[in-house]
């Protein structure tokens, strides 16, 4: 049976998995013939294949997919691919192990943060004490202890398995090989028949696991303008190399339950085996189309016709994206990963300072970002660069197009900011058993850029967790803009270029006389 040669030209990549597709020619005679196409990689899901193709009077009759044994390994080598696909599936286990722990940690995080916001109220209105707080303080502390130890026992552990991964790599032999040496591969036969001599090509497209992306993000601030590239980090391990093939990334997530879950009826009834468990039953789909309206390969008649490619670089189907990229790339069959550009832009922004002097005695450049492009922006790692200076990371949601996001672009020496105390009064005189304090701060922030720059100052008096303790902001000029229930205290200002502001504010705190009290600066 002769052996059909096809080359890899395409992939579109999904979340965690590829669409290839493999193309070949071939000038046949009139009658039946067997096409075989061999090297298939091991990974790829048999119910996925799909063969079309073009051809005058050409027609497919049958295909035919097998895994077939190749030549067999040296003893030693296979023994060390098996303990490196151990390891691999341990690694994949904790993986599988950290997202609960990661999930319970942010529920826990978000809970602590949700209590701290509202302890105030509820003490003021004496729904809880401050006894209340200091146990779930405690609890929260205990538990985030004891999720933080596990998970940093898992990445070690982690850690040590890629050690020796790396070890036993280092021990195999090199190989000439276009695929990583496999047990098993696939084989495809193709049964055709053509009604005279004629030229054909043939199309067999096929799914195949262990290849992702995800997005990443360069934010620059170019002057007063901000510009964004929109990249994609690629990453396979699918068993067969890319090699100059178009390719395609897509936001679309392939369902491998293609039907909704459905319910069936929960019965209740006396019994002393115990309680009765639900039963939750799923429908799943033997089969996955990989092409809207694609034929079944049995019997399905190939009309010749002209192939129209698209040129566009962002096409959409309902929710789902895909951007293809115009310059066909070769992304190697190692796991490792490949950079690609899907788009630069330009970005409008509006551009603040933000300064927490108490915590920092430094200005902040705050980009307020609107998406004026016509992409979604994924979720995704954004690096910050100040003209090509690199400032940090941040992390980007997902912002739809017209939607708005902050970025922080670093700190800019040409904002002096400063925060002093100018006094703290214990009051002497005793006003029946309690006693006063007075304390009094200075913000200043001074512009030395050559522009009129707005800035929002943020700071903060104590709060009381006390009811015989008494805080009242006494002073604040300018006025402030706004202050939370928790005393936090924010101003937004204008500064001229070469001109320096100051921010006033006092507070006063009664206490009874034989009180100390803890937490002031």
């Amino acid at each position: 049976m002769p052996v059909f040669f096809t080359t890899l030209t395409a992939v579109t990549v999904y979340a965690q998995q590829a669409r290839v597709l493999r193309q070949g020619n071939l000038m046949v005679t009139s009658g039946r013939h067997d096409l075989l196409i061999t090297g298939l990689p091991s990974k790829l899901l048999p119910d996925s294949v799909r063969v079309s193709g073009y051809g005058t009077g050409v027609t497919i009759l049958d295909v035919d997919l097998q895994l077939m044994t190749v030549d067999e390994l040296d003893h030693e080598q296979t023994h060390l691919q098996q303990q490196i696909a151990d390891l691999r599936q341990r690694i994949a286990m904790l993986d599988d192990e950290q997202h609960p722990l990661k999930a319970r940690l942010k529920l826990l995080r978000d809970a602590r943060d949700e209590f701290a916001n509202q302890i105030a109220k509820m003490i003021a209105y004496r729904r809880a004490t401050v006894e209340d707080y200091a146990t779930f303080a405690r609890f929260a502390s205990e538990e985030q202890h004891t999720l933080l130890t596990h998970l940093r026992e898992i990445r070690e552990q982690r850690a040590q398995f890629e050690r020796e991964i790396a070890q036993l790599e280092a021990q195999l032999l090199p190989s000439d090989s276009l695929y990583t040496p496999l047990e098993r591969r696939y084989q495809l036969q193709v049964r055709i028949e053509a009604i005279e001599a004629t030229s054909v090509q043939l199309d067999i497209l096929y799914m195949v696991n262990e290849a992702a992306w995800t997005p990443l993000y360069d934010v620059r601030l170019q002057q007063d303008q901000v510009e964004l590239q929109y990249l994609a980090r690629v990453t396979q391990h699918t068993g067969e190399d890319w090699r100059n093939a178009e390719l395609s990334l897509s936001t679309a997530r392939i369902a491998v339950n293609a039907t909704l879950p459905e319910l069936t009826p929960q019965y209740i009834a006396p019994t002393s085996n115990g309680p009765v468990e639900r039963q939750v039953r799923r429908e799943f789909s033997t089969t996955m189309d990989i092409r809207e309206g694609d034929p079944s390969p049995r019997l399905a008649k190939v009309m010749p016709s002209p192939v129209a490619l698209q040129t566009a670089t962002l096409a959409q189907v309902g929710v789902a994206m895909t951007f293809r990229i115009p310059i066909p790339v070769t992304i190697q069959n190692d796991g490792a990963g490949h950079t690609v550009m899907i788009l630069t832009t330009p970005l409008k922004a509006y551009l603040d300072y933000l300064t927490v002097p108490k915590l920092a005695q430094e200005a902040y450049l705050r980009a307020t970002i609107v998406n004026t492009s016509d992409y979604t922006l994924l979720p995704g790692t954004a690096s910050i660069f100040h003209q090509n200076e690199f400032v940090g990371k941040t992390h980007l949601r997902l912002i739809a197009p017209g939607e708005q996001f902050e970025a922080y672009l670093g700190m800019d020496a040409r904002v002096k900011v400063k925060r002093e105390l100018l006094r703290r009064d214990i009051g002497k005189r005793l006003i029946g058993m309690i006693r006063q304090t007075d304390v009094a701060y200075q913000i200043t922030v001074q512009n030395l850029t050559e522009h009129l720059i707005q800035i929002t100052v943020k700071d903060q008096i104590p709060l009381s967790q006390n009811e015989f303790v008494r805080i009242k902001l006494t002073e604040t000029a300018p006025s402030v803009t706004e202050q939370t229930a928790l005393n936090l205290l924010t101003w937004e200002v204008s500064i001229p270029p070469d001109e320096e502001i100051a921010i006033n504010f006092a507070f006063n705190i009664e206490q009874p006389r034989d009180l100390t009290l803890s937490g002031l600066e």
